[in-house]
């Protein structure tokens, strides 16, 4: 009743589509956006799906938590950097030989911070894994080798 009575209130009928100068590029735009999207989607959860399969359920839950794991310190990173970039770089000019130098140095800290606890967590990634979880947090030895965090234990 509410859709009927808004159709009867509604001035505007949709119409069948017509061809208005602009519309082409949305739509590219539009398929380029998604497109990237699904790509991203896919290629971020196919190593979820082999490792399920190969692996089982219980493996799966392991690999998810050293991997939400392995990315935490780069997300708290870069969150609060991001903020101030972004709030910092949009008060220069896109094409400014002071943006460029900004842009730089930001992505020079990043870089040199998360290279840092990217190399500690390779390293320690397993004791962090068993400080973090206890005796619960304990991987099997075949499938620790395939996580970037115990890789200089195999």
């Amino acid at each position: 009743m509410v859709a009927i009575g808004a159709w009867v209130q509604c001035r505007w009928i949709p119409g069948l589509p017509r061809r208005v100068p602009g519309t082409g590029e949305m739509v590219r735009f539009a398929l380029n956006i998604y497109g990237r999207f699904s790509f991203n989607y896919f290629a971020r959860n196919a190593d979820n799906l082999l490792v399920g399969w190969r692996f089982g359920s219980s493996a799966l839950g392991f690999y998810k938590k050293a991997y939400d794991l392995f990315l935490l310190p780069a997300g708290q990173l870069s969150s609060p950097l991001t903020s101030v970039a972004v709030s910092a770089l949009s008060r220069l000019h896109r094409g400014s030989e002071q943006y460029r130098r900004y842009f730089l140095r930001i992505l020079a800290v990043t870089a040199f911070v998360g290279m840092g606890v990217g190399a500690d967590l390779t390293l320690i990634g397993k004791d962090v894994i068993l400080w973090y979880w206890g005796r619960r947090g304990r991987l099997p030895d075949e499938f620790s080798c395939f996580s970037g965090q115990a890789s200089a234990s195999c």
